[in-house]
């Protein structure tokens, strides 16, 4: 793979770079030890021996967000770096590079900080007389491969495979996981036997169950920011169609493994001298999703295929990018655990979609542009007007007065409506080319 970046960008990159060559400083922080007597958690650590450090030790400080604000290597005796504002202006130059479109689809943020820092100490420490982008683009270039990926979606089997968003959704059969274990036995690796304990866990807990997959050319690590976000907009589409829609108190945990979010408890107890127990166990009560025939095939009848093509659509019109965005923020509402947060996400998804203005009046709107949408008849309309009214004054009570839901069965109407009212617009997406004329056509039907 060959990063081809045109030469005013390249003759740009490198004369910032070569700015950053005069801010490289000697790190005179101590790492110091905690003080005789001070209070130190007895945690269960492993210790790292010289034996078990492959290459130079850098160091670095972040703020509470995880961004790097320094980074120092050892060279010799002495640790040299940047930090402060020359570390800053270091990651925005890499943040440039990154946003290339020519470098976004194959090398990650991380890869280019990475890269772009050895050379600033390569040329610190004479290693290296290449400009930047002469350096840096053959290591970036030299780290795409192409990759075949697995994302486990937890708490979902599948009969067959199907194409979802840019995925492919395969369960994880026993093959899979005896293929991966062979890879293990023909390749010498020290400690082979501290591998088989992980194959084991991973093979108890996801075989069976399906996965998001794809094949993606890319630097491993942008491989795989790539192969998540695809995975959990693949999952946010197959949510829309459970029919965890439409019941308040039963969440969706349908994301990638180790992302579904369930409450567990862990109390352990003692009694005298009786032997000590313990108590462990999901706070919620979880049902997989078994995608059968009968299941696909009701997904199939709300959207789920219409839905996963204008997914892909290159060329969305702006009623098509508007109800993607909105269809995307509702299918989020499914994962919450309390009712009143489900009604937050819904009605943040209707805001976002359905009004036209901040001085709309906001319930009157939504109420009437979602009746006259999902029905004809003149008292069914009064009658989901009223109801989406009362459930927006619920939200109202939890967002300004933290009061939880008093009425349940408001909530269930409440949703009832805007899965029908999402299912038609998915199956009509082509029929407006924008918003205004969509709300042009419900103003028809309300005077006509």
């Amino acid at each position: 793979m060959i990063l081809s970046i045109n030469s005013n960008a390249l003759v740009s990159f490198n004369s910032e770079a070569e700015l950053l060559l005069n801010h490289v400083v000697k790190d005179t922080s101590n790492v110091s030890p905690l003080p005789v007597g001070a209070f130190a958690p007895e945690f269960h650590a492993h210790n790292i021996s010289a034996e078990d450090i492959i290459g130079d030790i850098t160091m670095s400080k972040t703020d509470i967000d995880g961004v790097k604000l320094s980074q120092f290597v050892s060279v010799k005796d002495e640790r040299v770096g940047l930090e402060g504002a020359a570390y800053k202006s270091l990651r925005l130059l890499a943040e440039k590079i990154y946003k290339r479109k020519e470098v976004n689809p194959y090398v990650s943020f991380s890869a280019i900080e990475d890269v772009l820092f050895k050379w600033v100490i390569g040329r610190y420490t004479g290693k290296t007389s290449e400009t930047l982008m002469e350096y840096c683009l053959p290591k970036l270039e030299a780290e795409i491969v192409k990759l075949f990926l697995w994302v486990p979606i937890f708490g979902v089997a599948t009969e067959f495979s199907f194409d979802l968003g840019r995925t492919k959704v395969y369960n994880m059969q026993k093959q899979f996981f005896d293929t991966w274990e062979a890879s293990f036995a023909s390749h010498t690796r020290p400690n082979r036997a501290d591998f088989q304990p992980r194959i084991d866990d991973f093979r108890h807990r996801l075989q069976g169950w399906a996965a998001c997959t794809m094949h993606i050319e890319a630097e491993p690590t942008r491989a795989k920011e790539i192969v998540l976000e695809e995975t959990e907009n693949a999952l946010a589409l197959l949510r829309v169609c459970l029919p965890s829609n439409l019941h308040p108190s039963v969440p969706s945990y349908c994301r990638p493994t180790g992302r579904e979010k369930i409450e567990k408890d862990l109390v352990f107890s003692t009694l005298g001298n009786a032997p000590a127990s313990w108590y462990e166990g999901s706070s919620a009560s979880f049902r997989p999703w078994i995608l059968n025939k009968e299941l696909f095939d009701i997904m199939g009848n709300a959207g789920l295929g219409i839905l996963h093509q204008l997914y892909l659509l290159d060329n969305k019109s702006e009623f098509q990018r508007e109800l993607m965005k909105s269809v995307m923020t509702y299918s989020r509402s499914s994962l919450m655990q309390e009712a009143t947060d489900r009604l937050i996400y819904v009605f943040t998804a209707l805001d976002s979609f359905l009004l036209q203005n901040q001085s709309e009046n906001i319930q009157q709107n939504i109420a009437e542009r979602i009746a006259f949408t999902i029905t004809d008849d003149a008292q069914e309309r009064q009658k989901i007007k009223k109801n989406i009214i009362l459930a927006y004054g619920m939200r109202s009570q939890a967002v300004h007065h933290n009061q939880g839901i008093q009425n349940r069965e408001i909530v269930v109407e409440f949703l009832q409506s805007v899965f029908r009212f999402y299912v038609l617009l998915i199956f009509h997406n082509d029929k407006y080319k924008t918003r205004q004329e969509f709300f042009d056509e419900v103003e028809l039907k309300k005077f006509s």
